[in-house]
């Protein structure tokens, strides 16, 4: 598949908060269960610092999750995946939210028409190597 750049984000449209995720019990794509209370959304919020690592809001073609081997630092620069960089996490009861300043033009207009009934989020485990905030949860990207 040939990669084509996304037009640039609307500076002039407000805000886009999304619901990402909620504290309880999810399957994560290892097929283990793991329970997510309130005070790991906080440590995931905590975490949160788009200088350190850019937690990118992917879309992939298929809606698959399948980045064709794009590595995890390099998907928040990816013209075609990445829709959007969160600028901030918080929580509401045990929901966490992000807010999107900049979003693509059509991601925008995707969730505007309902074409979008939910994301899911990535996680890197406390223990990953690969954390950017080692010993924490931290948000990996949101797809």
């Amino acid at each position: 598949m040939a990669r084509t750049k996304q037009k640039s984000s609307d500076s002039t449209a407000p805000p886009l908060t999304l619901e990402i995720f909620r504290a309880g019990k999810h399957l994560a794509n290892d097929g283990r269960w793991r329970e997510y209370s309130g005070e790991d959304l906080d440590q995931i919020i905590e975490t949160f610092n788009p200088k350190t690592f850019r937690p990118p809001l992917i879309i992939t073609p298929g809606n698959d999750h399948n980045h064709a081997g794009v590595g995890d630092g390099k998907l928040a620069d990816d013209p075609v995946l990445c829709h959007g960089i969160p600028d901030r996490l918080f929580r509401e009861d045990d929901r966490l939210k992000a807010e999107f300043t900049s979003v693509s033009p059509a991601f925008r207009q995707w969730v505007e028409q309902k074409r979008i009934p939910g994301v899911s989020v990535s996680l890197y485990d406390p223990g990953d190597k690969r954390n950017p905030f080692p010993g924490s949860h931290a948000l990996r990207h949101i797809a």
